[in-house]
């Protein structure tokens, strides 16, 4: 009885490890819903944190921000040592979910953080039946009284995000550039990610408005801080202002230095 025992959880520890590296390679391969799937399968009782981690993180990018949140919380849970990984994740997915209008995920990554990371500044409002970020002018009272450094990183990035909701992106990006200059180890991503979304819409806000060297600047700043979060909007917001800068340095210069090409007659 025990030699077959023994013979069945080798055959699930190989039905795991080939699951785990078939979501590698669907991962590495941008197939995050395969992805996903693959280290859900492998994510058995008692699998790796490395597995959760993993499943978190595919099944944010492929969008499946219930899966995402279950996976987060279960390593938080589970594995107090990635503890920070967890509430990282547990973040980006809440952020995701905000901006895809979807509630009940919103509602379950707010529940794991407040278990995971009882310091956030979420508060919960039940007229509107879920969890929302608290006021700016409360988070700079918080921000002024507050001591550890992480809470004045997570104040830092609830304002950040108060302010993207408001529309205030310059300050937004400052609070998010506070974040990753202060470097603290489970938030410094997501500081970079806060750069990354907040220059990108200022960027294209400065194309708009007709000013490509600023476009530039902010472009360039967004895919140093996070080329994935800043995606395929920065880049080719970056090659349109670079162009426009080009047009501008090359245009005809008349003897006064106007732009405007003299006329002779």
């Amino acid at each position: 009885m025990r030699l077959v025992l023994l013979v069945l959880f080798a055959a699930a520890c190989g039905r795991t490890g080939s699951a785990e590296r078939d979501g590698d390679a669907s991962y590495a391969a941008g197939r995050f819903a395969a992805a996903a799937a693959a280290y859900e399968q492998a994510a058995v009782p008692g699998a790796a944190g490395r597995v959760l981690a993993k499943l978190g993180s595919a099944a944010l990018r492929a969008g499946e921000l219930d899966l995402a949140v279950r996976a987060w919380r279960r390593l938080g849970e589970e594995d107090p040592s990635s503890r920070l990984e967890a509430v990282e994740g547990l973040e980006l997915s809440l952020r995701a979910a905000e901006r895809t209008g979807r509630p009940e995920a919103v509602r379950e990554a707010a529940t794991a953080l407040r278990l995971l990371a009882p310091e956030r500044p979420v508060a919960w409002t039940e007229e509107i039946g879920g969890p929302g970020i608290v006021g700016a002018d409360q988070l700079v009272q918080q921000l002024a009284a507050a001591a550890e450094p992480r809470a004045v990183d997570s104040l830092l990035l609830a304002f950040g995000e108060r302010a993207e909701t408001d529309g205030d992106w310059e300050a937004a990006l400052g609070a998010y550039r506070g974040v990753v200059r202060r470097g603290e180890p489970g938030l410094v991503q997501l500081g970079r990610v806060g750069v990354a979304t907040t220059a990108t819409r200022l960027g294209s806000r400065a194309l708009g408005q007709g000013n490509p060297p600023e476009a530039v600047r902010f472009f360039r700043e967004a895919l140093a801080a996070d080329p994935t979060a800043a995606g395929d909007s920065a880049m080719a917001g970056l090659a349109r202002a670079l162009a426009g800068l080009q047009d501008t340095t090359t245009a005809p210069q008349d003897s006064a230095g106007t732009g405007t090409t003299e006329i002779t007659q």
